[in-house]
């Protein structure tokens, strides 16, 4: 294993357990008992988390339980709720007030996604938008669900490669 491998799944398995809006406790390692997960970092005032979240909630629905889609948003329940309200996303969303698990996986802004593997192991990282970015997740996803590419809408999405409000 490379070093850059070893310092990710030591920080998989530093990072703590979260709750989700539903009140229902996880860690990185329970999350990837049964498949690969896709770790969508939140930042919930951030104008790009905005812009992304649509994005991303097709990803989740195209895909489903087969590849899901986690998010981690930086905020407590009361600010989760607001969000959600706002958002209404298909995905399970994890509580991270305090950005643990954002410095654990290095997601230093918003959007960042990270794919953790069977094991704990981290498989791969994307930071920022673009249609770029959305067209490399939805083949990456298409892969590991082992079906065929959804098609996405990436109307709107920036063409360039963006990156959000920095986690605290």
């Amino acid at each position: 294993m490379s070093l850059c491998g070893l310092y990710l799944l030591l920080a998989l398995h530093s990072a703590t357990t979260l709750t989700d809006g539903g009140g229902l406790r996880t860690s990185p390692t329970e999350l990837t008992k049964g498949s690969c997960v896709y770790l969508l970092f939140i930042h919930q005032t951030c104008p790009h988390s905005w812009v992304a979240t649509p994005y991303f909630d097709q990803l989740s629905h195209a895909y489903g339980s087969i590849t899901p889609v986690v998010g981690v948003i930086n905020a407590d329940q009361p600010g989760y709720f607001t969000w959600q309200e706002r958002f209404h996303v298909r995905y399970r969303v994890l509580l991270d007030p305090k950005s643990t698990w954002m410095k654990s996986f290095k997601a230093t802004s918003s959007p960042w996604v990270v794919k953790i593997g069977h094991g704990g192991k981290v498989l791969n990282s994307w930071g920022g938008l673009s249609v770029g970015i959305l067209q490399s997740l939805n083949a990456d996803m298409a892969a590991t669900a082992h079906r065929p590419l959804v098609r996405m809408n990436t109307e709107g999405a920036p063409t360039i490669r963006q990156y959000g409000c920095i986690f605290d």
